[in-house]
């Protein structure tokens, strides 16, 4: 028998310690074997202007996971065209998708979510600033207990385009990634 693994897509841009303690504390109270990271490809959920290179992306997910139970699955950032959650579910079979309370109210707007929703149970972590809303019906759930770390990857992008500190925000080996690649500070 397979051990039981969950996905937790994102942009990741960048990945930061709130992402990485949220998708740990949902390895460890599912009891899951793993967690894989998925950063995401081109996603009608972002506009692509807006996020750094697929590439670095992937990359910087790579390095803050080394050493963990976490691991980075390329297949969105490989994907041709348009990359959709239930793509992803549909080719690496998790039991869990990891969401944050944030994304619950665009849930419904999500591709193919009723699909989505018949294979896997959405694991819903807390987010600073955002109430658990009312989750669909038809939306198999549990709620994931995780530290309300007042991080996002908005704010870092600003810090590090006004020339603040990143430190302890993100790991790192992500901070040396960023710095040495210049991304993100122009």
């Amino acid at each position: 028998m397979r051990a039981r693994f969950g996905l937790l897509g994102g942009s990741f841009n960048p990945i930061h310690i709130g992402h990485l303690v949220i998708a740990e504390r949902a390895c460890e109270e599912l009891k899951l074997g793993r967690i894989i990271l998925v950063p995401t490809g081109d996603t009608p959920m972002k506009d692509p202007r807006s996020l750094a290179p697929a590439r670095h992306r992937l990359a910087m997910a790579r390095l803050a996971v080394r050493g963990s139970r976490l691991t980075v699955s390329p297949c969105e950032v490989s994907r041709r065209g348009m990359s959709y959650t239930i793509d992803t579910v549909e080719a690496l079979e998790p039991d869990f998708l990891v969401i944050g309370a944030d994304s619950l109210a665009a849930l419904p707007r999500w591709h193919r979510i009723r699909d989505l929703a018949a294979r896997v149970t959405f694991a819903i972590a807390a987010r600073p600033g955002f109430k658990p809303g009312r989750v669909p019906g038809y939306i198999r759930h549990t709620f994931v207990r995780a530290p309300l770390l007042d991080i996002s990857a908005t704010d870092l992008r600003e810090r590090l385009r006004t020339g603040r500190s990143i430190r302890w925000l993100v790991p790192d080996a992500v901070e040396r990634y960023i710095r040495r690649h210049g991304i993100y500070q122009c």
